[in-house]
C-alpha cells in the first residue's frame, strides 16, 4: 500500500473525525471503514491499514464518535 496514504491519508481522515460537523464526521468514518475493510461479507480487514489507524490514535477517536452518536439518539 502506498506509504503516503498510510501516513497522511489516515491522519487526515482521523482529523476529519474530530470535525464539529456531523456529516464530515460520518463521511470520514465511512472512508476509514472503506480503507480498512477488504471483504465486508467475511469481515476481513487489511492489517496494515488497521495498524495505521490504531497507531494514529484512531480507536479512541472512533469510540468517542460512537459514544456521541449514541447520546444524540
Amino acid at each position: 500500500m502506498d506509504d503516503f496514504l498510510l501516513r497522511q491519508g489516515v491522519a487526515l481522515l482521523l482529523s476529519l473525525v474530530n470535525s464539529s460537523q456531523e456529516d464530515v464526521q460520518e463521511r470520514a468514518a465511512v472512508w476509514l471503514a472503506t480503507f480498512v475493510v477488504i471483504d465486508d461479507e467475511n469481515a476481513t480487514l487489511d492489517p496494515v491499514s488497521a495498524e495505521a489507524i490504531m497507531k494514529n490514535g484512531g480507536i479512541p477517536l472512533l469510540l468517542e464518535l460512537d459514544r456521541s452518536c449514541r447520546e444524540g439518539v
